[in-house]
């Protein structure tokens, strides 16, 4: 079989297998969660499978284990979490008295150590004016976040609810887990024999593309998480564990976790210590600074390294267009996503760089 008609039949795989997906995105989220779950935890499954565990007991053991882990976890955090969310939901629904005192504070603040004064010209900047314009935008604002929610939402778990999710997902990870080698042989058996070696050597360099974002992330956001929720929760911030949480967690998806957690920590600071308070409010950015940091210069050259070797453009173009695409669970795979396709996309340009059509023009 030519090249040229082996190019063409990957490629109409490959649409027929993205526009199946697309079509079944509303019912994917479990078999996606539990087959990063079952990525995740074939490392140890084979280490176990080497000292002569069985591949089922492993599977068991591994998908047991973990499920005990988060349990403990999720019980001995979620009552503390539970409180200081729903504290902060009621303290939310004050923003409109909390808002005019910032508003206030800010006048203040700006009177006395700034010099700036405000005048009759500027009626719009008085805390009144600008809670009358903030109140007029706040409907479109609101209504525009309704839309995109319910978007999300529809889009993520059409078919899908949070039961089906802690029903399914462990019981597909163990499927998927206990018969993984079979499915990466069944793959391969279907490789053209003559270019078996090089794809071979493509899936490898796929697997650690993969392993570098998913694996290593998870331990970027379990570290990030832990201190932000330590720190600032050491700092004084209010609901600094359910903040610091959620920032690491939400650090899987590059980018959202630092911004969402930094501008959430931030205005749950200004709204606790005021302006009055600055050195505290600084101590809060202080900590996503050190944070941010960390995971730059120790944390993701360690555990992720440069394997998935995308430029940031390209990785916020994915979350965007997965967003798109696919709501909540197009978010969640768009980066790994992203990461295969740019192994295939450079594997294809060192193919053509080898072929006769580049080397043709080249002399």
């Amino acid at each position: 079989m030519k090249t040229s008609t082996r190019v063409l039949w990957f490629v109409g795989f490959a649409l027929i297998f993205l526009i199946l997906i697309y079509g079944l995105k509303g019912m994917l989220l479990p078999f996606v969660l539990a087959t990063i779950l079952a990525y995740l935890l074939n490392p140890v499954v084979s280490v176990m499978e080497k000292k002569r565990v069985p591949r089922w007991l492993g599977t068991v053991l591994a998908v047991v284990g973990t499920l005990a882990v988060i349990v403990v976890f999720l019980g001995s955090i979620v009552p503390v979490l539970s409180v200081q969310g729903a504290t902060l939901v009621h303290k939310l629904s004050e923003l409109d008295y909390s808002f005019e005192n910032i508003l206030v504070s800010v006048k203040t603040w700006l009177e006395t150590t700034m010099g700036i004064h405000w005048d009759g010209s500027v009626q719009a900047l008085s805390p009144e004016g600008l809670k009358t314009w903030v109140t007029s935008k706040g409907d479109e604002a609101l209504a525009f976040a309704g839309n995109v929610a319910h978007g999300v939402l529809l889009r993520g778990f059409v078919l899908v609810d949070v039961l089906s999710i802690m029903v399914l997902t462990p019981i597909l990870t163990f499927y998927m887990l206990r018969d993984w080698p079979v499915f990466v042989a069944n793959i391969e058996s279907l490789y053209p024999i003559d270019m078996k070696g090089e794809l071979l050597a493509l899936q490898r360099r796929i697997d650690g593309a993969l392993s570098g974002f998913i694996r290593g992330q998870t331990l970027v956001c379990i570290s990030l998480g832990s201190f932000y929720a330590l720190f600032l929760s050491l700092a004084g911030l209010d609901f600094g564990l359910v903040i610091g949480f959620f920032s690491g967690m939400v650090s899987f998806i590059p980018y959202v976790g630092t911004l969402l957690g930094g501008i959430l920590s931030l205005g749950v600071a200004l709204l606790q210590f005021g302006f009055d308070d600055m050195g505290r409010v600084g101590t809060v950015a202080l900590i996503f600074l050190i944070g941010q940091f960390v995971e730059g210069n120790i944390l993701s050259p360690k555990l992720v390294g440069d394997r998935v070797n995308l430029h940031p453009v390209w990785i916020i173009f994915a979350l965007f267009a997965g967003g798109s695409l696919a709501g909540f669970l197009g978010v969640l795979v768009a980066v790994p996503t992203a990461a295969v396709l740019g192994v295939l996309v450079r594997f294809g340009i060192e193919k053509y760089k080898a072929s006769t059509l580049y080397l043709k023009h080249r002399s």
